[in-house]
């Protein structure tokens, strides 16, 4: 009788667990107005962004900062370089 009730309790159980928990697992509708995804392709470099700059096989030369106000990036060994308008693809 024992093992009968626990196979009951334990197909309830997974009955139960099996339904969807309500609102919390639907997806809630994209809001008027809010930020959608961009594709890399799409996304145009500009002054005040956060860049992370890295270089192939030469992690020292690796940088992250800021896209300065004339739309310029200093790196070293290259000086500076416009990037504002530019993708990042």
């Amino acid at each position: 009788m024992r093992v009968v009730k626990r196979l009951a309790i334990a197909s309830m159980l997974l009955a139960v667990a099996s339904f969807p928990l309500g609102a919390a697992e639907r997806e809630a509708p994209l809001q008027e107005g809010a930020a959608q995804a961009v594709s890399e392709a799409e996304c145009v470099i500009g002054p005040r962004n956060q860049q992370n700059i890295d270089v192939w096989k030469d992690p020292s030369l690796t940088r992250s900062g800021i896209v300065l106000p004339d739309g310029k990036v200093a790196l070293p060994m290259v000086g500076e370089i416009i990037a504002a308008g530019k993708t990042v693809a």
